[in-house]
């Protein structure tokens, strides 16, 4: 994965079980 500390959005977007 990339910076997922780049954006909540992005990081929300990448947790979605």
């Amino acid at each position: 994965m990339e910076s997922s500390s780049k954006s909540p959005s992005m990081k929300n977007k990448s947790r979605r079980d």
